[in-house]
């Protein structure tokens, strides 16, 4: 259903054999079965180089760039015959591209980003990734594969794995199917002691999810409505 470009092997390899970079990522656009063409979400880095691994890592754990596996070139000695055992065992199926890139993450010291177009993503609203919501069990045992494979063991990138996993927990408490956990209000609490951690969370989150947040009884109260009305609204 996705398509490639045509000269995007080609202008991808360019680059990568080129500057000899580790990945080399394009640009991407999304159409539906109506023919419709719009252009791929938009990301806080989608040009330029990436020159150290613990800088690929962060902003591909915090999202900051496109998380697929597709619409890049990579060398192959990134991956091995262990590359998609976790995700296998696991039955990881949703954000597999991602999980991966994290895994190979390791191998990662310099990639590219390029604005020239090499894909086209086929869109379908009725897809897994469109219908599903992933469950805390399921958050979890991403974040099992991602433990087992050290990802975060550089001093410089620990940070980032409390940051995400804060903001994680916070857009659960607002999504419907999944709501307010109190243990997992805990241990939100726990991140935010750190005034580091929560400087970043709270200039990077919408202000709508942080009202009440110090409050533990209000702030159930108030993520309940919230979950409530999307409900409403979203199946009326």
């Amino acid at each position: 259903d996705d398509i490639i470009l045509p000269n995007a092997i080609r202008t991808l390899f360019y680059y990568i054999e080129k500057g000899n970079y580790d990945v080399v990522r394009g640009n991407a656009y999304r159409f539906t079965n109506k023919n419709k063409i719009f252009p791929l979400e938009k990301y806080v880095f989608e040009k330029g180089e990436i020159k150290t691994n613990s800088e690929y890592v962060k902003k591909m754990y915090l999202g900051d760039t496109a998380p697929y596996l597709w619409g890049a070139i990579y060398k192959s000695e990134l991956f091995d015959n262990t590359t998609y055992e976790e995700t296998i065992k696991y039955k990881i199926s949703i954000c597999e591209d991602w999980v991966t890139n994290l895994i190979i993450s390791r191998k990662i010291n310099r990639a590219l980003y390029v604005t020239d177009y090499v894909y086209g993503y086929f869109f379908n609203d009725e897809s897994i990734m469109s219908t599903c919501i992933m469950s805390r069990n399921y958050q979890h045992k991403i974040q099992i594969i991602l433990d087992n494979y050290n990802i975060f063991n550089h001093y410089s990138t620990q940070s980032v794995r409390y940051v995400r996993r804060a903001k994680e927990i916070i857009v659960n408490f607002f999504v419907p199917e999944l709501g307010y956990d109190e243990y997992e209000y805990k241990e939100l609490l726990n991140i935010l002691n750190n005034k580091s951690f929560k400087d970043v969370i709270y200039s990077s989150m919408p202000k709508k999810f942080l009202l009440f947040l110090k409050y533990p009884i209000l702030y159930r109260i108030y993520s309940k409505i919230y979950c409530l009305l999307l409900f409403i609204i979203r199946f009326r």
